[in-house]
């Protein structure tokens, strides 16, 4: 067993919906990376570089572009050889506006060809919840205003609209591009989180 066989076995998070798994990324997803990332457009609306190559989307799957991040396979449940998307968690950025300083941050992009069938609202509203029961207070989106796909996600996941930035982000080009928060606070006190009272 090589390294990365091994690192694959070690991962465990794992959430399981009524249609998807949602787990740790791991580097034999490079295949469904390489599906999601090279299309230009799902690119450009995650704001991240578009991925051309397996050995990129490899290297994508062993940590993205963000220190801190942590990736996510979003997988059909009857057939989890089949991406349908990719989701980050990561820690709180200067970018972002100070009002959210005391959330985590969440993104997501959806294979082109699965979007429109409600699998990414259906992820984001369980990732909530586990990231709730665990302790985590808040979370925010970062989203670009074109992107009316992953706002009305964002909606229909319970989150709220709550300010844009103008010039929030440079992209892979230099570009720099403003971004609308959304937030979603837990429903629940941390007492009674680690009480086992939830």
């Amino acid at each position: 067993m090589d390294a990365n066989e091994n690192k694959d076995s070690l991962n465990e998070f794992e959430i399981r919906t009524e249609r998807l798994l949602i787990r740790d990324i791991k580097e034999s997803d490079a295949p469904g990376v390489l599906k999601i990332l090279s299309d230009p457009q799902t690119a450009r609306d995650a704001g991240v570089p578009c991925i051309k190559t397996m050995e990129e989307a490899r290297k994508y799957a062993r940590g993205g572009w963000v220190r801190g991040l942590t990736l996510l396979s979003v997988l059909k449940k009857d057939d989890p050889s089949q991406m349908v998307g990719i989701m980050e968690i990561y820690p709180f950025l200067d970018l972002e506006p100070s009002s959210l300083e005391e959330t985590d941050c969440l993104g997501y992009y959806m294979k082109k060809n699965c979007r429109g069938m409600g699998y990414m609202t259906e992820a984001v509203k369980a990732l909530s919840e586990d990231l709730f029961l665990s302790g985590v207070t808040g979370l925010s989106l970062g989203i670009f205003p074109w992107n009316e796909a992953s706002k009305k996600v964002a909606v229909k996941s319970g989150f709220s609209f709550v300010t844009l930035v103008r010039g929030a982000l440079e992209l892979p080009d230099k570009r720099k591009e403003d971004l609308e928060y959304y937030v979603l606070y837990s429903p629940y006190e941390l007492e009674d989180i680690f009480d086992g009272s939830v």
